[in-house]
């Protein structure tokens, strides 16, 4: 068997139904390629691990014997990890359709790009800022009298450095 080419990485700590529900999605909707997905459970005390072991084997469970937190259970997915491409999911994210081939795609492309995330979108539709910006006077009055929705790509309300 072939490594896989990209690695989904999930850290779990007492979210055992957000988590569920990730990892159905990604089922539902996954990479085009081979993949692999690690789920890092944090020493959860909510029956996190052997609802994930029961319902679905072909994830890889780690199961830590004490809270590691989030960093350092992502750090060791990333050990057990054998994929060219790294996806570190959050407990409660939901895929959908067509998502991990355009980030894949986008990455592939971009070779320069060392990391690549999607649109988020709250439970209600709209979709949530993902990106910060260093904070510069102009953008500052822009976003206060919400002048960056009416004048977009105004040369005053430019926005290049990105956290």
């Amino acid at each position: 068997m072939t490594s896989p080419s990209i690695s989904i990485l999930i850290v779990n700590y007492n979210t055992r139904d957000l988590t569920l529900a990730c990892l159905e999605s990604i089922f539902e909707h996954p990479p085009s390629g081979e993949y692999e997905v690690i789920v890092v459970d944090n020493a959860s005390t909510d029956g996190s691990w052997e609802r994930i072991a029961d319902r679905l084997p072909q994830v890889d469970l780690v199961r830590s014997e004490e809270n590691l937190g989030f960093a350092r259970g992502n750090n060791l997915a990333m050990e057990r990890s054998t994929g060219d491409i790294l996806f570190l999911l959050n407990s409660d994210t939901l895929i959908h359709q067509n998502t991990f081939p355009e980030l894949e795609r986008f990455l592939r492309e971009h070779s320069d790009a060392a990391v690549v995330g999607g649109k988020h979108y709250l439970t209600d539709g709209s979709i949530q800022p993902t990106i910060k910006y260093f904070p510069r006077v102009s953008n500052m009055i822009s976003e206060s009298f919400f002048l960056h929705r009416l004048f977009k790509g105004a040369l005053w309300n430019e926005r290049e450095t990105r956290l």
